[in-house]
């Protein structure tokens, strides 16, 4: 995940918080996750290297006084919580789209999952922070999961999503530094990103 920063003089400013992935360990996912030769993903929407990321919450469009406050509760949490060691991703047969097979347009989502004992621990530090944050700044998530998403793969093309994971369900990669982040993305007016995630603030777990 980007720690740069950069000026844009666009206003749509959007906070997350998320565990962002140091380089070496998105270095390891995507060239160690068995991809089809470029002609045939070439209109797959395959998550960039900088952008690989398991988010926590998300909090919209905020000003900076709102962003100082909600590091001020970031730190705290962190505090109550001990460090998670020995965290693996795996990606076994995980899609994140539970209405893939629906006809409207979804795309296929391969996703990666933390092992059991690091999900268990993130998800009790993911409930502190929910009623630690309060209604001014939680937000619902929509998915059930806390998980990486490697790509989008247009749901024209099921036979591309299925043998990909075919080929991948044993993919693991472990020594995930999980760190809480807050982020900062720019938006311009059509809702696209501009540039990278810029790291806000790290906030190593002490309990």
């Amino acid at each position: 995940m980007s720690s740069s920063r950069k000026v844009h003089k666009d206003r749509n400013k959007r906070i997350f918080s998320a565990i962002g992935l140091n380089e070496s360990t998105a270095q390891k996912i995507l060239g160690g996750l068995s991809w089809p030769e470029p002609a045939q993903c070439a209109n797959w929407d395959i998550t960039p290297q900088d952008q690989l990321h398991a988010t926590l919450s998300s909090h919209g469009m905020r000003p900076a006084s709102d962003l100082r406050a909600l590091k001020h509760i970031y730190k705290d949490v962190s505090k109550r919580h001990p460090p998670i060691e020995g965290a693996t991703l795996r990606l076994r047969n995980n899609f994140a789209n539970a209405n893939q097979f629906r006809e409207g347009g979804r795309p296929y989502i391969p996703i990666l999952h933390f092992d059991e004992i690091t999900h268990f621990k993130l998800t009790q530090y993911w409930l502190d922070l929910q009623n630690s944050l309060g209604a001014a700044f939680r937000s619902p998530r929509r998915d059930q999961y806390l998980h990486v998403t490697v790509a989008r793969i247009p749901y024209e093309a099921p036979d591309q999503a299925f043998e990909f994971i075919k080929k991948n369900r044993d993919f693991e990669v472990g020594d995930i530094d999980i760190t809480p982040e807050l982020f900062e993305s720019f938006l311009d007016h059509n809702g696209r990103l501009i540039g990278g995630y810029i790291s806000e603030a790290r906030f190593p777990l002490l309990g």
